[in-house]
């Protein structure tokens, strides 16, 4: 008898440690941010309703992409019902050229038109050290009120890749260097049962450069030299969703001590009505034939090349150095660098003009080199070639 009362107890104690455990793992689960960002983050909670703002990371170069990513979870065990009366000023897909919107859902449905919830959902304050108002996106009466209904653990995540470059504040001024805050927000919703909530989370610093070196970049990076030249190219990580931009930092110095004067074959034109590619350059010390000095040496032209291989050596998308009828040339100072950086977004690789296949992206391996192509005055054509970067896009 007393045998069978231990085996009953020892039963019934294994059975409440592993409802124990089993709510544990859920209430972790439940905890787990919605964005596995590399930067900092923070959230603000108002029951049923808890919202995340986070960065990519603190330092940024003027040619970057400022990566600011918003959370909204259903931290309760009921759906939930929020109201959308108030909106940002951005509206809805698609956006001006600075910016670009992606959005993720789990959990969560529109049930008057499912592209509501395309439209950014949050809002954000940029100041800079002063406390003067940088950027500001402020709530405004939408014109037509919806619900969004986000079921138990329920998540809306949203992504916004600002363009520091392309980007003009409320002072209508380009972006300046310097350090800043961002602060995050939900505008103010009706929650059925609750009530308004309007969400405002803590702040984040972070700073922007002019040009920060490749060795300061999230992800890795690779270098040839060859005298005069040094070419280096970098990721900003290693591993993508189809839904990213990837970046990618190109950055050519003269590491001699005398001035170079190169020719270039042709080069390729970036168009600003490329759906899927930007790019920015920032140089020091560096002039061409076809701008006036002063003036931006590029002006949108990209003189590497640029290739995309699958793992089984199929060539994804390759930027050639062609694209010009003529010859151009480029003078090096002693010590001068070109620096640009191609952002290749990922969603809309297929509408990319030069793209071979014309398909979206698969999930799989895949590896990135540059090289730079040039003629030195009396010495011939040389090219300075990368080892590859590989990365996974998932």
């Amino acid at each position: 008898m007393q045998s069978f009362l231990r085996s009953r107890k020892t039963l019934l104690l294994t059975i409440v440690v592993v409802a124990v455990l089993c709510g544990s793992v859920f209430a972790y689960w439940v905890s787990l941010p919605s964005h596995k960002t590399a930067g900092p983050s923070v959230s603000i909670t108002s029951t049923p309703l808890q919202l995340s703002v986070g960065l990519d990371k603190t330092e940024y170069a003027t040619t970057d992409n400022l990566t600011l990513y918003f959370s909204l979870r259903n931290i309760s065990n009921k759906t939930v019902t929020v109201e959308k009366t108030f909106g940002s000023t951005l509206g809805t897909e698609p956006l001006v050229p600075t910016y670009t919107l992606t959005t993720s859902t789990e959990g969560v449905s529109t049930p008057g038109d499912p592209n509501e919830v395309k439209g950014f959902q949050f809002g954000f304050t940029w100041l800079d050290s002063n406390g003067t108002v940088v950027e500001h996106q402020p709530e405004v009466m939408l014109a037509v009120v919806y619900d969004i209904l986000l079921e138990p653990s329920g998540c809306l995540n949203q992504t916004l890749y600002i363009s520091i470059t392309d980007f003009y504040g409320i002072s209508g001024q380009p972006a300046q260097t310097g350090a800043f805050q961002i602060q995050g927000s939900l505008p103010r919703v009706l929650v059925d049962g609750v009530g308004p909530i309007t969400l405002e989370t803590p702040s984040i610093s972070f700073a922007i450069e002019h040009s920060l070196p490749l060795t300061r970049t999230m992800g890795p990076s690779v270098s040839i030299t060859s005298s005069p030249f040094e070419l280096s190219i970098a990721l900003d990580k290693t591993a993508y969703s189809l839904d990213d931009n990837m970046t990618t930092s190109f950055y050519l110095r003269n590491i001699s001590n005398e001035t170079i004067t190169v020719e270039i074959p042709d080069i390729t034109g970036v168009s600003p009505n490329d759906p899927a590619i930007t790019l920015a350059t920032v140089s020091e010390g560096v002039n061409t034939s076809f701008n006036e000095p002063g003036e931006d040496p590029f002006g949108g032209l990209f003189p590497f090349r640029y290739t995309f291989v699958a793992s089984n050596g199929t060539i994804i998308y390759e930027f050639p150095s062609t694209g010009l009828p003529e010859t151009y040339s480029i003078v090096f100072e002693p010590g001068a660098s070109l620096n640009q950086t191609l952002y290749v977004n990922l969603s809309k690789y297929s509408e990319i003009r030069t793209a071979p296949s014309g398909h979206p992206l698969q999930k799989g391996s895949y590896q990135v080199d540059g090289a730079f192509e040039a003629g030195l005055i009396d010495k011939g054509l040389y090219t300075w070639e990368t080892p590859s970067i590989t990365f996974t896009l998932r």
